[in-house]
């Protein structure tokens, strides 16, 4: 497949294909290589396990991985809807406990801490869920584009 199909597709797919290929230094093959690397990542299976496991600690771990990996790979979509979900379970984290940092500021996290749920307490998963949902649906156009691409064929 031409780069330009590709780069349309990841586009489509609400992945910033230049401002990530300029940290690639222009360089395809390597970009392609972190995009098939990501496709394996085990980070979003952690975050969704975290959710379903009631383990903030676990949840937030991969949801700022995530966070991190999809704002250098150009995955914009993707980062707007971990950042929700990071800022929503970093009170709870051990980070987020350990840090004099001050409160956040996220969507939610005064609900949650009204509640109880900074100390583990409520659930915190129904404040999460919608930045979960929003993961989820970006994560499945990246993998499907990652598909369509020829990126991740073997996917």
């Amino acid at each position: 497949m031409e780069p330009s199909q590709i780069r349309s597709i990841l586009m489509d797919a609400g992945i910033d294909y230049d401002s990530a290929l300029r940290r690639m230094m222009g360089k395809e093959s390597l970009y392609y290589r972190f995009l098939k690397k990501f496709a394996d990542d085990p980070n979003y299976r952690d975050f969704q396990d975290g959710l379903r496991e009631k383990d903030p600690e676990k949840a937030f771990r991969a949801a700022h991985t995530l966070k991190g990996l999809g704002a250098n790979l150009g995955m914009d979509e993707l980062t707007r809807a971990v950042s929700g979900a990071v800022e929503i379970l970093r009170p709870l984290s051990s980070h987020g406990r350990d840090s004099q940092a001050g409160a956040s500021h996220a969507p939610g996290v005064q609900a949650m801490e009204i509640s109880g749920a900074e100390n583990g307490a409520g659930d915190w998963t129904q404040a999460v869920k919608a930045s979960s949902d929003q993961i989820r649906e970006a994560y499945e156009r990246i993998i499907g584009a990652l598909k369509a691409s020829g990126i991740g064929a073997d996917l």
